[in-house]
């Protein structure tokens, strides 16, 4: 008997799951904080952080593939699949991301309340 969710699929999944966390994260913090700059700079360390973690979670599924040898990874019994292209380009999102933020950053200092 098969189980539904095993360790393999948290493997998979631990990229997105931390990106969701810290988007949620960073907009409840964006609520409850002050429209005062000096707090609203934590908000730019939240997502760091969170693009830090996903960014940790996808070299380590890139390291997986290489000590195994395997071509792709899988879970959920193969509904979702994903090899070393498909890690490459996620590797490129999480980079420009973190580039757009951060000169995004200066650009929003001066800007109205709630930008989270």
């Amino acid at each position: 008997m098969n189980q539904f969710f095993t360790g393999g699929d948290q493997f998979a999944l631990n990229p997105a799951i931390m990106l969701a966390l810290f988007g949620c994260a960073t907009l409840l913090f964006d609520l409850l904080l002050s429209p005062d700059p000096k707090q609203r700079k934590w908000l730019l360390g939240i997502v760091v952080v969170g693009l830090g973690f996903a960014g940790v979670g996808l070299l380590r599924q890139q390291m997986y593939l290489n000590e195994t040898g395997q071509s792709q990874l899988t879970a959920f019994q193969g509904a979702l699949t994903i090899d070393r292209f498909a890690l490459f380009f996620k590797l490129i999102e999480t980079g420009k991301t973190f580039v757009v933020l951060v000169a995004l950053s200066r650009a929003n200092r001066d800007a109205g309340p709630h930008l989270g």
